[in-house]
């Protein structure tokens, strides 16, 4: 294609169409159908060159005037014009995810999901088949969020649903894009067998049929497979063919890849200074075009390289940007995450389920009164119909008395036979108006269906963003060197959470259960993640009780508790209905000092194959009728001692042949008998323990626990 070969060119004569389509103002619809088109096709140029911001701005116009074809009183129209909003949707989502902004990406992505899910159930083959390619490249990107996230088994199941959809309709290039995509995975999974076969594959597919840009991506992906095989000169040849390709397309978001790519590789061979070269490079570029997950990288590479040469102050100097931009997305994304729920997952989706509701109902009543009608004049008729034969039950015991009348008895009789027939009719309406109940009731039933299946969509959307506020597993294994999370919420979100960062020598660990479960327990949960992430990486505030103090007055000032506190009667007593049960430690890794603080939870730690219990203030984070300080307590650890975070959900579950909970004594015996275990198999052991006690009775909350050994 002109686009991939020559962008330059292509950029004139997408121009050129444009200033058509505007001319021709005549044929509205056809004018805005191109208009959008020459958009779209003009965005994606500047998307592959790297320049993001006019991107956007083409795409977002592409998505509005599609949006415009929609209003046409046109079937073809607005086929059109929601095929092409889709496209936009997933344009600006691709976008947005190169530049960091995930939490909008994939608010973008779900977005175009939802369209092209609508015309993949058309009966028309062209749009269903245009719907399928639509949801294969939604769900295509959405495993890029999620892979970026380092959440590569999710990123994985994503590529394998949209690879199954391309090879269904045979799409070559988007067979050979989902084989790219699936080898990363692999690679980052150290699966290279995998890897080098999904790539092999994908290079055929791309040489087949000529298109150079994406055969620059995977011979850099090939790059990086020799890389950390440790083929080095296979690394470079492979980086080396794929640089000269993208800068004869002028591909620069590609080249900040490439030249990373290599920076990586001489830090590994020890070429400091040729790392350093080719990590300028890359930074550069990356500032020139705003790709700020690339300006991370070069970030990191320059303090690594700098570092190693002894330049520790230039090195320290990249590696503090390097932190601000990772802390700057991390920010952006908890910011923006409670809006989206409540604004465009409560008020958006409820308002059109009720107005549909109302519709329903007042459908309904207009039946019942219907209905009512027909009731009050079958009543009616059988009343007459039964005065009437009694008049004729008299006529007729005359007319036996009187042999004269036998023939006027014979026509009473027919006329008797014709009612009869009446009333026949009328049953029989009856039967139909019955039937149409049923319709009504059946239709309100898949209604029903419809509206629980999309809330639940909306949920699941909610559960991926509450994923991404937890601490991600490759970063808790940067963290700490031995430990386990067994997370299990009772709904699709929770309203338990866990918080750890490392702060200089200082592990900070937080188990944390939230007022509620499901969405109200998820919305605090990540009330209280947003306060976290404030007091201790921007105040650094590192005492556990500090941290319940300042955590608690966030809480009660941004609820206003105050105004809503029920008292009673006579009583100084607080009812609280909002708020957290936290346990917080405070790990010193040089010394082995523990600092720990709980509101309402207890903490664990076995040392010398005893069990300690530490128990935390009986108040919860927030409004109460004592708010002294939470207190600070000191535990001195040895290594090889192991402790322990939780919440409630584990020792409250309902099970066992009577019915009972598990209770807290039995949660540390069991604590105690796994302690020689790896953490890895006593977080197998308490699942499986707490899952053959539950048997077939329902989780009654969300399940938390946390272990670490020292």
């Amino acid at each position: 294609m002109l686009r991939d070969q020559d962008p330059d060119s292509a950029l004139h004569y997408f121009n050129e169409a444009l200033n058509i389509a505007e001319k021709n103002k005549k044929n509205e619809k056809f004018f805005k159908q191109y208009k959008a088109q020459a958009y779209l096709n003009i965005g994606t140029i500047y998307d592959y060159k790297g320049d993001f911001s006019i991107a956007i701005n083409y795409y977002t116009n592409a998505r509005n005037t599609y949006h415009e074809l929609t209003l046409f009183d046109n079937k073809k129209s607005v086929l059109e014009g929601n095929h092409g909003m889709a496209q936009a949707y997933l344009n600006i989502g691709i976008v947005k995810s190169r530049q960091g902004d995930f939490s909008n990406a994939l608010f973008d992505f779900n977005k175009a999901l939802e369209v092209f899910e609508s015309l993949s159930k058309l009966k028309n083959d062209f749009w269903a088949i245009n719907g399928k390619t639509g949801i294969a490249n939604s769900y295509s990107n959405i495993g890029i969020v999620h892979e970026h996230q380092d959440d590569y088994q999710t990123a994985l199941d994503y590529y394998l649903k949209a690879l199954e959809l391309k090879e269904e309709i045979n799409d070559k290039p988007g067979i050979a894009g989902l084989c790219n995509n699936i080898g990363l995975v692999y690679l980052y999974l150290k699966n290279y067998d995998e890897a080098f076969k999904h790539f092999d594959k994908s290079i055929k597919i791309i040489i087949e049929l000529e298109y150079t840009y994406w055969l620059s991506v995977l011979y850099n992906n090939m790059g990086k497979l020799f890389d950390v095989q440790n083929k080095y000169d296979k690394a470079i040849e492979y980086y080396n063919k794929s640089i000269k390709i993208k800068k004869q397309q002028g591909n620069k978001q590609g080249l900040t890849i490439s030249y990373a790519g290599l920076s990586d590789l001489y830090i590994k061979k020890k070429e400091y200074y040729k790392a350093i070269e080719y990590a300028n490079l890359s930074k550069d570029i990356a500032l020139k075009i705003q790709a700020v997950e690339d300006q991370r990288e070069a970030y990191k590479f320059l303090s690594i390289a700098y570092d190693s040469i002894g330049d520790n102050v230039t090195a320290y100097k990249f590696y503090r940007k390097f932190i601000l931009l990772k802390d700057s997305i991390s920010n952006k994304e908890n910011n923006e995450i409670i809006g989206e729920l409540k604004e465009k997952y409560q008020a958006e989706k409820s308002k059109q389920e009720i107005e549909k509701q109302q519709i329903l109902i007042e459908k309904q009543e207009i039946e019942n009164e219907k209905q009512k009608t027909i009731r009050n004049a079958f009543i009616l008729g059988f009343i007459l119909i039964f005065l009437f034969a009694i008049i004729l039950f008299r006529n007729f015991r005359v007319i036996k008395k009187s042999n004269t009348l036998l023939a006027e008895q014979k026509e009473e009789i027919i006329e008797k036979n014709e009612e009869l027939n009446q009333q026949n009719e009328e049953i029989i309406s009856q039967r139909d108006e019955i039937e149409t109940q049923r319709d009504v009731v059946v239709g309100q039933k898949e209604q029903l269906e419809y509206i629980h299946n999309e809330l639940t969509n909306s949920i699941s959307y909610a559960e991926n963003i509450q994923t991404a506020l937890l601490p991600s597993p490759s970063f808790i294994d940067n963290v700490l060197d031995e430990y386990f999370v067994l997370y299990k919420p009772r709904d699709i979100v929770s309203g338990d959470f866990y918080w750890i960062n490392k702060i200089d020598e200082k592990i900070i660990i937080i188990a944390a259960d939230c007022t509620g479960h499901g969405v109200p327990g998820a919305f605090m949960s990540m009330l209280g993640i947003s306060f976290l992430n404030d007091i201790i990486n921007k105040q650094k505030v590192l005492q556990p009780g500090e941290i319940l103090n300042s955590l608690r007055n966030n809480i009660i000032s941004s609820l206003r508790q105050k105004e809503k506190s029920d008292i009673i009667e006579n009583e100084t007593r607080v009812m609280v209905k909002d708020g957290l049960d936290m346990s917080v430690c405070v790990f010193d890794s040089k010394t082995n000092i523990l600092l720990f603080a709980g509101a309402n939870n207890p903490f664990y730690y076995i040392q010398n194959k005893e069990i300690n219990i530490v128990k935390g203030d009986k108040m919860p984070v927030s409004i109460y009728y004592r708010l002294d300080n939470f207190k600070t307590h000191k535990i001195q650890l040895n290594k090889g001692d192991s402790f322990y975070l939780f919440t409630d959900g584990f020792a409250d579950q309902f099970g066992g042949e009577m019915e009972k909970k598990f209770n807290y004594k039995r949660f540390r015996e069991l604590l105690l008998s796994v302690n020689s275990y790896k953490m890895s198999e006593q977080k197998e052991q308490l699942n499986n323990t707490i899952e053959k006690w539950k048997g077939k009775t329902d989780q009654i909350d969300d399940i938390l626990v946390l272990g670490i050994r020292i």
